[in-house]
Parts: C-alpha cells; sequence; structure tokens
C-alpha cells in the first residue's frame, strides 16, 4: 500500500509535523482489515478499512524524500483526474452506441424512436459532448508529453467536465432505454451506478470548482495586491506620484490583454465566428475575474458563490479552446474524407454553442442577487430540517 502518515521533522530547532509516504506491505504485522463495504456501484472494486496498530516501517520504504508527501500525493491526484476523465470518455462512447441501437431499432407509432425530435436532441448532445470531453483529454495529455509539468488546473476541468457529461449522457441513455433501461437485464442501470462515483472520488467536483477559481485567480490576485493597497480613488488622486504608475500599469496591462486576445489566431476560417466569440468571451472574463477580487479581497476564499461561477467560466473556455484546436487540425488536414469533416463540423457547432450559453449564464449571475439569495433560502431549510411547510393553499 502507498500510505501517507504525519511525521516529526525538526526545522530550525522546531518540531513540525509533515507528511511522508511510504510502501507499506499489507502483510507486515500490526495490519488488519475491516468488513467489505457494501457500495451503490463499482462493486467489483473492494472498498475495506485498513487498520494500522504499531506498525514498523524501515526507512527504506520511504517513497521519495521524507516530509515530501503531500507533494506526492498531490501529483497522483493530478494524473488521478486525468484517468477518470479520460475513463469518463470511454464510458460515454459506449452508452452512446448502446443508445443508438435501441433508438434505432425501437419502434413507436410505425417508425424507429430515433427519427423522433426529442430522441435527436439527446442523440446529439450526447455526441456533442463526448466530442468535446475527449477533446480535452487529447489537449491535456498532448501537453503533458510535450513537457508541461504543471497541469493541476487542466486535469482538475477534465475531471469535472468529463465526469459531469458521463454522467448526463448515462441519464439520456437510460431515458431513451424508457422503462428497459431501467431493468438489470440491459446495461444502463449498471453504468449509472458504476458512474455516479466519478463526480464524488479523487476530489469531490465541488471542492475542484473551488481548487480551479482559486488557483487560476492567483496571477491576477499577484497582479492587483499592490494597487489593492490603495483603498480608494480619492487616495490615489491625493498621492499621484505613488499611485500613478501602479494604476497606469494596471490600465496598461488591461487594454494590452484586451487588444493581444481580440483574434484568436491559427483558427480555421470556417470556425472565425466562434474564434471571435471566444476572444469575446475570455476579455469579460478576465475582468469578471478583476472585478470579483477588487469587491472581495481575500474573502474571496469563503466565498463559494463567486469561485462556482468562475471556475465554471474557466471550464467552458478550456472546453472551446481544446475543440478549436482540435477542429481546426482535422479541418486543414487533406487526408480525412469530407464526411467525416462535415461531422466533427456538426460536433463542433453544437459543442460551441451549448458552452458559450453555459459560459454567458455564469457570467451574467456572479455577484447578482440570485447567488446572495441561496445562503438564505440554505439557512432557512437548514432551520426547519429539511422542507418543512405544512401550509396547503391555493
Amino acid at each position: 500500500y502507498s500510505v501517507f502518515c504525519k511525521t516529526d521533522h525538526v526545522v530550525n530547532g522546531e518540531v513540525k509535523e509533515k507528511i511522508t509516504c511510504f510502501i507499506v506491505e499489507k502483510d507486515r504485522a500490526g495490519i488488519s482489515f475491516g468488513e467489505k463495504e457494501d457500495k451503490m456501484g463499482i462493486r467489483a472494486s473492494e472498498t475495506r478499512a485498513v487498520y494500522f496498530d504499531k506498525v514498523i516501517v524501515p526507512a527504506e520504504n520511504i517513497i521519495g524524500e521524507e516530509g515530501m508527501g503531500f507533494k506526492i500525493a498531490m501529483n497522483v491526484l493530478n494524473t488521478g483526474r486525468l484517468s477518470l476523465g479520460s475513463g469518463s470518455v470511454g464510458g460515454m462512447k459506449a452508452m452512446l452506441k448502446q443508445a443508438t441501437f435501441h433508438a434505432k431499432n425501437r419502434k413507436q407509432f410505425g417508425d424507429a424512436i430515433i427519427n423522433y425530435g426529442l430522441i435527436q436532441e439527446k442523440i446529439a448532445h450526447m455526441a456533442a459532448s463526448i466530442y468535446a470531453s475527449e477533446s480535452m483529454v487529447y489537449m491535456t495529455t498532448g501537453k503533458m508529453v510535450q513537457g508541461m509539468e504543471d497541469y493541476a488546473i487542466e486535469s482538475a476541468m477534465c475531471k469535472v467536465y468529463c465526469s459531469e457529461n458521463l454522467w448526463a449522457t448515462v441519464d439520456q441513455a437510460l431515458q431513451i432505454a424508457a422503462g428497459n433501461g431501467y431493468m438489470k437485464e440491459y446495461p444502463f442501470e449498471r453504468a449509472m451506478r458504476d458512474s455516479r462515483i466519478n463526480l464524488i472520488f479523487e476530489g469531490t467536483n465541488e471542492i475542484l470548482r473551488i481548487f480551479i477559481a482559486l488557483m487560476g485567480i492567483r496571477g491576477p490576485s499577484e497582479s492587483l495586491k499592490e494597487l489593492g493597497k490603495i483603498s480608494d480613488v480619492s487616495k490615489a488622486i491625493q498621492d499621484p506620484i505613488k499611485s500613478l504608475g501602479l494604476i497606469t500599469e494596471f490600465a496598461k496591462n488591461r487594454i494590452s490583454k484586451m487588444i493581444s486576445s481580440r483574434v484568436l489566431t491559427g483558427a480555421h476560417k470556417d470556425l472565425e465566428e466562434y474564434a471571435n466569440a471566444y476572444s469575446e468571451m475570455l476579455n469579460e472574463f478576465s475582468i469578471k475575474v478583476e472585478n470579483i477580487l477588487m469587491k472581495l479581497g481575500k474573502k474571496i476564499i469563503g466565498n463559494e458563490l463567486p469561485q462556482m461561477r468562475l471556475a465554471n467560466m474557466a471550464i467552458e473556455l478550456y472546453a472551446q479552446v481544446c475543440v478549436l484546436s482540435r477542429t481546426t487540425a482535422i479541418l486543414n488536414d487533406a487526408s480525412i474524407s469530407d464526411d467525416d469533416k462535415a461531422y466533427v463540423k456538426l460536433l463542433t457547432d453544437i459543442t460551441l454553442k451549448k458552452s458559450r450559453k453555459i459560459f454567458k449564464q455564469n457570467a451574467k449571475l456572479i455577484g447578482q442577487k440570485y447567488d446572495r439569495l441561496l445562503p438564505k433560502l440554505s439557512d432557512e431549510v437548514a432551520k426547519r430540517d429539511g422542507y418543512g411547510l405544512d401550509i396547503v393553499k391555493f
């Protein structure tokens, strides 16, 4: 087993606890196990409690360096999250294949249900979600192969985006199968039980959204730190010698950023509309980040709803640039058939239009009254220990 535990370290004469990673063989004296947990899904993977009672582990069993276990754990999580993202893509493909087969062979009112609009909508969104998710995984792994060492945010985005798309795909596939989908003789109900865990382990999607937001705003936060020391505009005016340089630099960075990102260069000419829209959204995102930082400052740490909005926007931007990059490469490749290119263009159209809608919705809601109402209602529900409303009146 890879075991992470606290170990004492002397730093400048003071004993401090740090985390160290060890290899611990399961047959060592003092190791015992709990009963097999009865889980909803992934039942072929055993989950048990592991107990350690005065287990002796030699120093040569340390993985890496003593006290560096936290860094090892984070790197393991990064690769694990990316693996969950890519695994989710495989699950989505399997579900779409099953759903398509059922929709083509299930007839109602004399016609296969795949010819009905509401089923077509589900099939189209499932396929587009696969293309976008797969593009994110390809882009991230490609950058890793090229030497990118820090891919924590990208792997977190892949895990969140792909696991949620898998869950939505399984849900829609089961819906297409209707009553059959609820029966154990068909694969859909097991897929639903097995896929639900992906939104939970390797870091819940909620905590990963916080991670994405706070890691992502570190750069803008540092650049605004000095400017933030000026509490208001009047003080800046009163001390122009001290303040003007900071404000000018900030304004220059803002303007240069907006100009340089006006056009996403390199995109295929058929994707020009989407490239321009992406650039506009990138500018809007940049301004939203800076506005939230200036408004909340350090309080951003305790404000999870704006963090969620920023993370959702960032994830959609990453999905879009991955799709634009991949589709451009496909459309520019003469060896790929026109039929495949047309198919990819359809996948891209649906993906980017849907993504832009999600981005705009989050951009509109960030910092608005709607998000301020949510905690108030949650507090009321907590006071009532549930819904707690028995007034029947019409």
